[in-house]
């Protein structure tokens, strides 16, 4: 989502003008949005990876941690 939306502010899509900062110029506010939409979805890419990684290394452990009673 974040990618589309970054894309459709590199486009200067007129949808999105409303959106744009208020204290910069058309195209500065453009490219501004879309940088941060790149930013936010490649920091969300990232987490997921992260993630991922930690379900796959928790799922080859699995067994060997549980607690046995005494």
């Amino acid at each position: 989502m974040l990618l589309l939306l970054g894309v459709f502010f590199s486009t200067k899509s007129v949808a999105l003008i409303e959106d744009l900062p208020s204290g910069l110029e058309e195209t500065k506010g453009y490219k501004s949005s879309a940088k941060n939409c790149f930013i936010a979805a490649g920091i969300y890419a990232v987490t997921m990876v992260l993630a991922a990684h930690q379900k796959w290394v928790n799922s080859r452990t699995g067994d060997t941690q549980k607690l046995t009673h005494t």
